[in-house]
């Protein structure tokens, strides 16, 4: 699967792609039996919302749910057992609104933080806001760029959602150069240029 996660004892993979034909089911959630993260069997699979024309773009588990993300919708899958028939499962969309940069998708402890269409947004399972409206010409760019894709990270240290991206107006061009901070606890953003990270690692918060 192209994004996954362990949920309750569960291996959940979202967007998978069959090894056997090569096929890839980009609206298809796949659930191991429970902690067997290598067995699977019926009722493991649910294909959410394939005729939407919409692909997943990353999976997360907040106060004891299943979230599944996709461009321009979020949805939701409630309970503790997770392997039933998909006929038996209704997954509803939450929103109007997706994760469109699936590596700037993360939880930061209370909340989801990610880049929507819209602009960066966190999301608690229930109510979402835009936060980024102070620096939206920065996002823009980033939304634009769609050849290179911005990484995020949460530290929990610090309570910064950071987002590492390439902005062609500043050299060095053709890679990340740029940053983009925002601070928790102020609600404020901060840019940094001339910063070359394209992966992050949080040790020891």
């Amino acid at each position: 699967g192209r994004y996954a996660l362990v949920h309750k004892n569960y291996f959940c993979q979202f967007n998978v792609t069959d090894s056997a034909t090569s096929t890839t089911f980009g609206s298809r959630l796949v659930v191991s039996k429970l902690a067997a993260p290598e067995t699977y069997g019926s009722g493991d699979t649910y294909d959410v919302y394939t005729d939407d024309g919409d692909e997943g773009t990353g999976i997360g588990s907040l106060n004891d749910t299943l979230y599944l993300f996709k461009n321009r919708q979020i949805f939701a899958l409630v309970g503790d057992n997770l392997i039933v028939s998909a006929n038996d499962t209704v997954l509803s969309p939450l929103s109007k609104f997706g994760c469109v940069a699936p590596y700037t998708l993360v939880n930061a402890g209370d909340k989801f933080m990610f880049l929507s269409h819209d602009g960066f947004r966190v999301f608690d399972g229930a109510n979402s806001e835009i936060i980024d409206r102070d620096i939206s010409f920065f996002t823009k760019r980033i939304i634009e760029n769609t050849g290179f894709t911005p990484v995020s990270s949460y530290w929990p240290k610090q309570n910064w959602y950071i987002t590492s991206f390439r902005d062609d107006f500043i050299t060095p061009t053709g890679e990340y150069n740029s940053a983009l901070i925002y601070d928790l606890d102020r609600l404020q953003w901060y840019y940094l240029n001339d910063f070359g990270i394209s992966s992050f690692c949080v040790l020891n918060g």
